[in-house]
């Protein structure tokens, strides 16, 4: 644990006081305040980790940005974060009705509420009632949700998002990482991926291309089997729930 000496103002101490608890729980670890004799705001913190004190610092640019992205609970119920630059795409797979779109559900609120609407846009491809409607209203959201099966609607999406990896290549080709670095990172969330039907190389140029230049795959599948290997491969992270047998989870 550390102890940190706060210097305010009186009329600060109070509040300080009153919002420890919410500051600990912040860092994922828990605080403590109390005043001293000298009438200072001491304030002990315990169980912060070091990666979740870089996240906070918020001081890193360009190709060493840090974005962490609560996984879950490890055995010591402490979180597991991860830095989501880092991830790829992302496949979340079980069975229908085994919780993969609420672990999508989970990833899209994190990512929310960890990255501003300035530094992460979504475009979101949902069967209806496949996800929380409250989603639609995230900032984040470039636009409404597209419906699946609408395949026209779909694919016209898709290649609006293959245009944009298209943009973002040529202009990167000979400009420094930082100013690829100045586009707001895209996330494709596709709630069934075994669903999507692509008419053309959209979907194939977004997971090729797509990492390099801040466009990321956020997808779930209840059917891992009837996803192409081709566009399976292309997802680095994959979230395996618990599968009918140990084939389909090793896919």
């Amino acid at each position: 644990a550390v102890t940190l000496t706060l210097s305010a103002e009186v009329t600060a101490r109070d509040r300080i006081l009153e919002t420890a608890a919410n500051f600990g729980r912040l860092l994922h670890g828990s605080a403590e305040a109390t005043l001293s004799t000298d009438r200072d705001v001491l304030l002990r913190v315990s169980g912060v980790t070091i990666n979740r004190l870089i996240d906070l610092a918020g001081s890193t640019q360009g190709s060493d940005r840090v974005h962490l992205l609560p996984l879950g609970a490890l055995g010591s119920r402490e979180l597991l974060d991860v830095n989501w630059l880092e991830l790829g795409h992302i496949l979340v797979a079980g069975e229908p009705g085994g919780g993969a779109e609420t672990v999508l559900t989970s990833l899209i609120a994190g990512l929310a509420a960890r990255v501003s609407p300035n530094e992460l846009r979504m475009v979101t491809i949902a069967a209806s009632r496949s996800l929380p409607e409250r989603l639609r209203d995230l900032p984040h959201q470039i636009q409404a949700f597209v419906a699946m099966p609408d395949f026209e609607a779909v694919n016209a999406t898709l290649r609006s998002v293959r245009d944009e990896v298209d943009r973002r290549k040529r202009r990167g080709e000979g400009v420094d990482s930082e100013v690829i670095n100045q586009d707001p990172d895209i996330v494709v969330v596709l709630s069934e991926l075994a669903d999507l039907q692509c008419d053309d190389m959209s979907l194939e140029v977004i997971s090729n291309d797509g990492p390099a230049v801040g466009v990321h795959l956020l997808a779930a599948t209840t059917s891992p089997e009837a996803v192409g290997g081709d566009i399976l491969a292309r997802f680095g992270t994959r979230l395996v729930l618990r599968m009918a047998d140990e084939e389909q989870s090793m896919r």
